[in-house]
């Protein structure tokens, strides 16, 4: 029973549902299908009670007895409907083919990138009274079974067992591929949707860059370029959310930071060091490059308080930078806030010069715009993270005016 449901939802599950369960004893089968319904429920309605708040990492400690019990009282004003008995038939169904043909349990949600299915959708749509086959329909099904059977490889995975059981093969969003399987499929899935499942995606996003980028530029191509189908409802759907969710160029105007100009002495000696990309002292340039090293923002680099008293604009040796994106523009954003740039460069570009992601790889300049984008806007809705609030400190301890 343990490996069906999760360690969070099965205390509740033995304790109020499986010890009420009906006097005539549950078959295996019938119990497990009984347990992994009511997790899929609970989770739908955790969504739905804490909507403002819902993500995936948050079940755990949403995952209460009180919840628990709150959306137990909700479950038995409707209990033994229609909609209840249909959901209960296909995770039976799916666990008595497991059953027949041994694989890792799956609970997957409706919006997952799962490639079997959307093959599966790809098949029902060719089969479609009316459908005019052509050679290149033929070939985008073997090249999407040649993906598929890839992937079973890397992953140790019974293709063959996979196919013939359109059991459910769910991609994360870390590899390499994912873009192609979220391609494939939104190629066949249903419009109405999309934006949802769009949604659900980028909440689970691990990428480096925006989703809504990935989705516009490559995502967008693939869908247009690679598919069977006139897709134009599908691609404009795929635009709408984009258009709700991408975050363009921030332009700083007034606010952009302009570079300390050196104070002229009568010899023409410069009295003060001529800070081009930090604004206050000296001093302070040292005390904030502690401060990151000790809290572990930065890798040590001799060259850091140079790069910042540099006149180049790509700097020889940038600091690696060693947490996320919005942390960075984050501190940026602080330093720069009352300060200003003799060139008017907009901050981004500064961090951009100035770090790197790690040692093989620097950032990419629109990301790092995006990033600051939310900053402000969390700054303004009030809802800095805890990682913000340690930038925040980092800054504030530096005593600059």
């Amino acid at each position: 029973m343990k490996e069906y449901i999760s360690q969070w939802f099965n205390p509740f599950y033995e304790k109020h549902l499986c010890s009420k369960a009906s006097e005539e004893p549950f078959d295996e089968v019938a119990e497990i299908t009984d347990a992994i319904f009511h997790e899929r429920e609970f989770i739908a309605w955790l969504k739905k009670e804490y909507s403002r708040k819902w993500k995936l990492e948050s079940y755990p400690s949403l995952a209460t007895e009180d919840n628990f019990l709150k959306y137990h009282a909700a479950y038995s004003k409707r209990k033994n409907s229609s909609a209840e008995k249909k959901k209960k038939e296909r995770i039976s169904a799916q666990l008595i083919k497991l059953r027949s043909e041994p694989l890792a349990a799956i609970i997957s949600d409706e919006y997952d990138i799962n490639i079997t299915a959307a093959y599966r959708n790809l098949k029902d749509l060719i089969s479609v009274p009316g459908f005019q086959k052509s050679p290149y329909v033929e070939e985008y099904l073997e090249a999407w079974r040649n993906s598929i059977k890839k992937y079973c490889v890397e992953k140790n995975l019974p293709y063959k067992k996979i196919m013939r059981l359109s059991y459910p093969v769910i991609v994360p969003s870390e590899i390499p591929e994912f873009e192609e399987f979220l391609a494939r499929t939104l190629t066949t899935y249903d419009p109405n949707r999309i934006e949802a499942m769009l949604s659900f995606q980028n909440a689970r996003w691990k990428g480096e860059e925006l989703f809504a980028s990935l989705l516009e530029y490559r995502v967008y191509a693939r869908v247009k370029s690679y598919s069977p189908f006139d897709n134009s409802i599908r691609l404009e759907k795929i635009m709408n959310w984009v258009n709700k969710n991408r975050v363009f160029d921030y332009q700083v105007g007034d606010n952009e930071v302009l570079a300390r100009k050196p104070r002229q002495e009568g010899n023409g000696n410069y009295s003060e060091p001529e800070f081009i990309y930090w604004p206050y002292t000296l001093e302070k340039l040292i005390e904030l490059y502690i401060e990151l090293q000790l809290e572990r923002k930065i890798e040590r680099n001799d060259s850091f308080v140079k790069s910042f008293n540099s006149k180049e604009d790509i700097v020889k040796i940038p600091t690696v930078w060693k947490t996320s994106m919005t942390e960075l523009m984050y501190l940026f954003h602080l330093i720069y806030k009352k300060k200003k740039t003799y060139r008017s460069i907009p901050i981004h570009t500064i961090a951009y010069i100035l770090f790197k992601r790690n040692k093989e790889k620097n950032f990419d300049s629109k990301n790092l715009c995006s990033a600051l984008s939310d900053v402000l806007r969390y700054e303004n809705e009030k809802k800095l993270s805890r990682d913000l609030l340690t930038i925040k400190d980092i800054f504030d301890s530096l005593n600059l005016s």
